[in-house]
């Protein structure tokens, strides 16, 4: 359970990511804890929606958020159909990353190694999203099957 300084400054980042201008892209909801939903698509299909989970054990903390993407309908996790096969996706598990914190639970080797350490920036909320965004525009090739 996170304490009420890490709720706090969790909150007021998922608010500035809206002011971003990248905002109109996505559609953000915060979950209960140090959650939020985010539903985002590729420049190349905007018509194809994935729903993201970004979920941080300690925020804003020394790791990133763990990455699943759910059912839109039914907010289940494991649906293969409901992740989009992107640069170290692992579907219907995770992403495999120094962006996600199950990239660090595969390599442990990676939380001593600098070159792999997780920088969130001033707001670790928008610097994950723009990171799975990332990944959407430039290595997205079709939804998984």
């Amino acid at each position: 359970m996170a304490d009420e300084l890490a709720e706090a400054i969790f909150a007021n980042h998922v608010e500035d990511v809206m002011k971003d201008p990248e905002a109109s892209r996505w559609s953000i909801e915060r979950r209960e804890g140090l959650v939020v939903h985010v539903t985002l698509s590729p420049r190349s299909k905007p018509d194809e929606a994935y729903l993201a989970r970004l979920a941080w054990a300690d925020y804003p903390g020394s790791l990133p958020a763990s990455v699943v993407f759910l059912d839109t309908s039914t907010l289940a996790r494991g649906v293969p159909g409901a992740w989009p096969i992107i640069a170290g996706g692992r579907p219907p598990n995770d992403i495999c990353a120094t962006w996600t914190a199950e990239g660090f639970v595969a390599h442990p080797e990676w939380h001593g190694d600098t070159s792999k350490a997780w920088d969130g920036g001033d707001n670790p909320v928008l610097t994950q999203i723009r990171h799975l965004q990332h990944e959407f525009d430039f290595t997205y090739q079709g939804r998984n099957q």
